[in-house]
């Protein structure tokens, strides 16, 4: 439960203290958000943390913000999606436990189980989802392309459109992974 803010000198700007494990922090612009094991979504803007979110009963696994709009993915395989204004855009359950969301002004990207699904924004309706070889770890995205890292050793690359494009061969299962 503990986060720290560090300066480029290594010294301690500010320390927060949250009720529960922390699974991943998120910036975009002015806002910073944490993740934690009790479903909640912390806003770190300011000096003193607060619940911005109540988002599940499950661990939160990944957080991602593009244009002050938050996606969540939690261990249940649940995606939430939250505008700017903090208002619920859509909920829903997209598979099984869920590490990876990756979101841009086209999409929303989901890695649930051993699938990447891919949901446009306003309404959360799937454009497509394609099978991976093995359960999706982590995820990382470039402007066309996705990365996602497995439990059976390998980093999967498709396009945003939902093209296959190369699988990277590695020696152990992939819990983190960038391009």
């Amino acid at each position: 439960g503990d986060v720290y803010a560090v300066g480029h000198d290594g010294k301690v700007t500010r320390r927060y203290k949250l009720p529960d494990g922390v699974m991943c922090l998120v910036r975009d612009e002015s806002w910073l958000y944490c993740g934690c094991n009790n479903g909640n979504v912390y806003d770190l803007t300011g000096k003193i943390p607060f619940v911005a979110y109540e988002v599940s009963s499950s661990d939160i696994f990944w957080l991602d913000i593009h244009a002050g709009s938050l996606t969540v993915s939690t261990a249940a395989g649940e995606l939430t999606v939250l505008d700017h204004d903090c208002d619920l855009l859509w909920h829903k359950k997209s598979g099984g436990g869920g590490w990876m969301v990756r979101a841009d002004k086209d999409a929303v990207y989901h890695g649930h189980g051993d699938h990447i699904t891919t949901y446009d924004w306003s309404a959360g309706k799937k454009l497509w989802s394609q099978k991976t070889d093995g359960h999706i770890l982590f995820g990382w995205q470039e402007p066309t392309t996705l990365y996602a890292g497995t439990g059976n050793d390998v980093v999967v690359a498709y396009t945003k459109k939902g093209k296959f494009v190369l699988s990277y061969k590695c020696d152990d299962s992939v819990y983190s992974c960038a391009a």
